[in-house]
């Protein structure tokens, strides 16, 4: 069993260059978040010494007796278990080749790890929420802004803590569980990676988009296409306890024009599928006039059938420039 506390720990105090040039306002926000993942690692590392320094001092001690004894297969895998030990892992199950007497004292150590791993993710998922609200209002409220340097800043804090999130173990399984889902990695001009086409006909009018510092997902439609849309490659799972989903996007468009049979608007269409790809329950979020970025959540229960969860994004049967981002889940 991996230790996937230290992670948390290491990406919370990475910073990017563009840290220093946020504005005070949100430079105090980061200086606290900051803080507030000192305090965890602290805490965490507070709690978990002592199980193993005793399972450190057990290993010396079995070390001793496997010298003496001159059984070199034990003390090779004494030395095994300490390096993985210092390096802040173990493997899930007992060693087969570790002295028997270790099986106590590394269960004491093995439980201390599992408590801080499954504690600490869930801790660093709620101060970094708390961050990623604040960070997306102040972008909300800049997004006029005519530096690019502060929206490369905002830009920058943002994809530094979604980085950590994504990176902290176990918080994939409920939230931000969609690859590239702010549209940050890929060429700007091409199409996005980890999203396809959602049916067979060609999208070529989608593709990454930068403006003041921001990047996001375009689509450029000339006349209404239907069904020439964007899924991600892999479809969520589902967490076998989740009872609802929780889907926010930013979306925007200019030029609208309506399609002229149904799902006639640019949105997204969210939807759970059970074990045939059938549909179970889901929701829309649609754009039906002109106007700047704003957000939208789709929120529904999720039927006991249903196994994964599937994102489209896209015009849909409407024409016009259509832009897509931020894209956010979270199983509850």
């Amino acid at each position: 069993m991996k230790s996937i506390f230290l992670l948390p720990f290491a990406l919370c105090g990475l910073t990017v260059e563009t840290h220093g040039q946020l504005p005070p306002s949100l430079k105090t926000h980061a200086d606290r978040f900051e803080a507030d993942c000192a305090a965890l690692t602290t805490s965490a590392e507070k709690f978990l010494k002592p199980a193993r320094d005793r399972y450190l001092t057990a290993l010396t001690e079995a070390e001793k007796v496997a010298k003496a004894a001159a059984n070199q297969g034990d003390v090779a895998a004494i030395a095994a278990e300490r390096r993985d030990v210092e390096a802040g892992s173990a493997a899930e199950t007992f060693p087969p080749d570790l002295p028997r007497s270790l099986q106590l004292p590394r269960r004491d150590y093995t439980t201390a790890v599992a408590r801080v791993a499954k504690t600490v993710p869930e801790k660093l998922r709620e101060l970094s929420d708390n961050y990623l609200r604040t960070i997306a209002d102040f972008e909300s409220s800049s997004l006029n802004s005519k530096d690019p340097a502060i929206l490369t800043a905002v830009a920058g804090e943002k994809q530094r803590v979604t980085l950590l999130l994504e990176a902290a173990g176990g918080l994939q399984k409920h939230r931000n569980v969609v690859a590239n889902s702010h549209f940050s990695s890929g060429a700007t001009g091409q199409m996005p990676p980890d999203w396809k086409a959602e049916a067979e006909i060609p999208v070529s009018d989608a593709a990454t988009f930068t403006e003041g510092g921001a990047t996001f997902l375009r689509f450029r439609r000339l006349q209404p296409l239907r069904r020439a849309n964007l899924l991600p490659v892999k479809e969520v799972t589902i967490p076998a306890k989740a009872r609802s989903v929780e889907f926010g996007v930013k979306l925007r468009v200019e030029g609208l024009i309506p399609g002229k049979d149904y799902d006639i608007y640019p949105g997204a269409h969210v939807t759970g599928r059970d074990t045939q790809g059938e549909e179970a329950g889901g929701g829309w979020a649609v754009v039906k006039k002109d106007g700047n970025w704003d957000r939208f959540t789709i929120r529904f229960p999720l039927e006991p059938s249903a196994k994964t969860l599937r994102i489209a994004i896209g015009p849909f049967g409407a024409a016009g420039v259509f832009d897509v981002d931020d894209i956010e889940v979270e199983f509850k």
